[in-house]
């Protein structure tokens, strides 16, 4: 079982908490936390998020973006690679390996694309079809 932050109710501090004390993994959804977040404490959040996981399992994030500014809190056909990327940035400081998870209408051609545009930044390798190294 897992927990994930909210983009109404629980955001990303209310749902760490609880997974930290209930000794629960916690699935940080990047997009439910721009849509609640209450400022901007993700660098400092993530890495308790990350050692939510047991030495043995891979953390787990999801990513999608807004369709629309109108209609923020629902999924895109793709994922915005602009919105992502401050995420991402983030995340590798950390030098910790993770998992994401797509959330899109447009899924595998979401997954694809995306795969696309994080490998033609400088620095990052390329292991496999689907998994990169930054």
């Amino acid at each position: 079982m897992t927990l994930e932050n909210d983009d109404k109710t629980y955001n990303v501090e209310e749902t760490l908490i609880t997974c930290e004390k209930e000794k629960i993994p916690m699935v940080l959804d990047y997009h439910h936390y721009m849509a609640n977040k209450e400022e901007d404490d993700l660098p400092n959040f993530l890495p308790r998020i990350f050692n939510t996981w047991n030495k043995t399992a891979v953390p787990k994030v999801h990513i999608s973006s807004p369709k629309s500014d109108q209609a923020y809190r629902s999924h895109s056909d793709f994922v915005s690679f602009e919105f992502v990327l401050p995420f991402l940035k983030m995340a590798k400081s950390l030098d910790h390996d993770f998992d994401i998870m797509i959330e899109a209408k447009q899924k595998n051609l979401s997954m694809l694309k995306l795969i696309e545009e994080i490998a033609s930044i400088r620095g990052v390798k390329r292991l496999s079809s689907a998994v990169l190294e930054w």
